[in-house]
């Protein structure tokens, strides 16, 4: 098991995306309705749990590496 981004000087945490939907011309939301609360409607929160392989194969990094942006 990995220890994740921890290491000495570093404090280890979760990664928070938050993603702001834009006004759709035609279609408006609501939010997701809650549960036993008729009428309500909140927010949808996801959760993944991401797993990372240990190694890839050149072949593999060139093919990530031509579908994703560089920075």
């Amino acid at each position: 098991m990995s220890a994740g981004d921890e290491e000495p000087g570093v404090i280890a945490a979760d990664i928070v995306f938050v993603i702001d939907e834009k006004p759709h011309p035609r279609f408006s939301g609501k939010g997701m309705p809650v549960t036993k609360e008729p009428g309500a409607f909140g927010n949808m929160v996801l959760k993944f749990d991401v797993k990372f392989p240990r190694e890839l194969s050149d072949a593999t990094k060139q093919q990530l590496r031509s579908i994703l942006p560089a920075y």
